[in-house]
């Protein structure tokens, strides 16, 4: 998909998606345009007033990069342990999420 097909998909209000495959579409539509958005810009002064004229675009696409960025950022944690008071040992671990984003624990 190139950046003005995706450009097309997200601001054009008229535009009919297969629904099953909806979904799928606009999320790779989101990825190009989040990452040619400059170089689309300069060649469409009037791309910001068109993302802005869609209600809740601009949230989609905020959204849709906070998501991209935290999964592909991993959050570590570390804890030193004294063994013996002469050697330290030094453990790390994943976090998998926090108690606020585990849907078990609400």
């Amino acid at each position: 998909m190139d950046s003005r097909t995706a450009s097309e998909i997200l601001t054009n209000p008229d535009i009919v998606l297969p629904t099953k495959s909806e979904h799928n579409i606009r999320d790779a539509a989101k990825n190009v345009f989040l990452e040619d958005y400059e170089r689309m810009f300069e060649e469409d002064p009037q791309l910001e007033e068109r993302v802005f004229k869609i209600k809740g675009l601009m949230s989609e696409l905020l959204t849709h990069k906070k998501k991209k960025v935290r999964s592909i950022r991993k959050r570590r944690g570390s804890v030193a342990i004294n063994e013996d008071n002469s050697s330290k040992k030094k453990v790390r671990f994943n976090i998998s999420s926090t108690i606020y984003e585990d849907a078990s624990a609400i």
